[in-house]
């Protein structure tokens, strides 16, 4: 009973496998958002590999309890069981029941073709299909669950040379050099070949009938050799022989709904960007950076490996027109330039990069047409310092649009923007657009340009900020905007 993940399920306005990558990365190698976002499966930036991650955290796919089949080390991060089902799932579409049973027809002729072959060594004696096929209330399937009882037919006796008959009486069927035939797995290899052909159909997901027994779940016997073959389904609360569910079985996974996440916007909170978020660090160290967002998640410090720490305040104004989030650095190091390469300016210009992404998701679930503006402002530093000059430059490096990977979802991009001290980077506003921009929008745009106006006009006289940013010496283009 396999869990799909719905190809046209997204998150954060990007393909919901992209967080299943992330998430995947993260697990197996303890990687930090930056690393994450160099996975040529992912190509995503690390502000949304931060995001994401921080998402993850959120809504309980990631925590220091781990889950029913694997327990979080002494206490340390780990996938919870909805976020280890996330990562497991199959990405496909879900079929139609009509399409699943012509899938199953194939199954059957195959296999009554196989009972009919006087030289056939084995066959399949009975075949049971459960799950979503036959649950009543479902039109759809995530995959075709079947479970088959195969036996030798009498024509090489049990201890009989059954290899060397198929190799004289099927030729090919099992190639010997291949890995069934050195491993001695003549019969299965020659049952799957005669089922499934080639290749098994994609949509058939086969269990052993032992583990059919212990799920004790509804099912359907669709074919019975001693009966002919082929028969009318015959349906069953579950399998005749399963007395209980078994000890083996773990509660069905079920994929987390990445819908939406609330109605209050939560920020994202500031360990994701920690080292001891990406590396499995000591529970001790996880427990002091989940405390300390707990207590207050809107005053952290960022540390560094090496180099001085900011200490900094985050503040939120949701308006009308505009939702504005500012950073304030309150207490930092000096302003040696060598110091903030690479360190806490660059992990600080991530979450806010993260905070802008899952703020645009927030206001694309809420329907909203709100510019969003997330600010970083080194108080105690000044505009031209060696930390101002860092957060400007790595905040450019979020959103730059000059290569890949992508730094925000094309339909989360209009109306945001990254600031630091009079530059900034972003993408325009529809307030901005002229006729060509409004067509050349298209469907990134969630909403017509008379639904627009129409929200804009009682805010007219609020629609001239921020400024049209643009690389000095050149134009701004209508929809991508920065000064750095």
């Amino acid at each position: 009973m396999t869990v799909i993940l719905d190809k046209s399920v997204e998150f954060l306005g990007f393909p919901a496998s992209k967080l299943q990558t992330v998430l995947g990365a993260w697990v197996r190698a303890g990687a930090w958002p930056n690393t994450v976002s160099d996975n040529k499966k992912a190509e995503l930036r690390g502000g949304v590999v931060s995001a994401m991650l921080g998402e993850a955290w959120l809504r309980g796919l990631i925590s220091t309890v781990g889950h029913e089949r694997k327990e979080a080390a002494d206490g340390r991060l780990s996938l919870t069981e909805a976020g280890a089902t996330l990562v497991t799932a199959q990405k496909r579409g879900r079929t139609a029941k009509e399409k699943a049973g012509k899938v199953l027809k194939g199954l059957l002729d195959r296999a009554q073709k196989l009972s009919q072959d006087a030289e056939a060594p084995a066959a399949a004696d009975r075949i049971w299909v459960f799950g979503s096929y036959v649950n009543p209330e479902k039109t759809e399937v995530g995959d075709l669950d079947v479970a088959i009882e195969c036996g030798r037919t009498g024509v090489v006796p049990y201890g009989g040379a059954i290899g060397e008959y198929i190799k004289k009486h099927y030729p090919g069927i099992v190639p010997e050099d291949s890995g069934d035939w050195k491993r001695g797995r003549f019969e299965s290899s020659f049952l799957s070949k005669m089922l499934y052909g080639a290749r098994r159909h994609p949509l058939i997901s086969e269990t052993d009938i032992g583990i059919l027994k212990d799920l004790h779940c509804p099912c359907a016997l669709v074919f019975d050799r001693e009966r002919g073959g082929i028969i009318e389904p015959e349906y069953f609360e579950h399998h005749p022989d399963s007395k209980r569910r078994g000890d083996n079985i773990y509660e069905r996974q079920v994929m987390p709904d990445l819908g939406v996440a609330g109605t209050a916007f939560e920020p994202t909170p500031h360990f994701v960007v920690l080292p001891q978020f990406a590396n499995g660090a000591s529970a001790k160290a996880i427990e002091a950076a989940v405390s300390a967002h707990d207590e207050n998640p809107n005053r952290f410090t960022i540390k560094s490996i090496s180099g001085p720490s900011l200490t900094v305040e985050r503040r939120m104004e949701f308006g009308h027109r505009r939702w504005e989030l500012t950073y304030w650095i309150v207490d930092g190091g000096g302003d040696n330039s060598a110091q903030w390469e690479g360190g806490a300016a660059r992990r600080l210009a991530a979450l806010a990069h993260a905070d802008l992404v899952r703020l645009a998701e927030h206001r694309a679930q809420s329907l909203g047409m709100e510019e969003i503006v997330v600010n970083v402002e080194p108080a105690l530093h000044g505009p031209d310092s060696a930390l101002a000059r860092e957060i400007r430059a790595s905040l450019f490096d979020c959103l730059s649009d000059e290569d890949e990977p992508a730094g925000i979802a094309p339909s989360r991009a209009y109306g945001v923007h990254l600031h630091c001290c009079g530059g900034g980077i972003g993408f325009s506003a529809p307030h901005a657009y002229d006729d060509e921009a409004w067509e050349a929008a298209g469907d990134t745009v969630p909403f017509s340009r008379e639904e627009y106006e129409q929200w804009a006009e009682p805010l007219e006289h609020e629609l001239d900020w921020p400024p049209q940013w643009g690389f000095e010496g050149e134009e701004s283009d209508a929809s991508h905007q920065a000064s750095m």
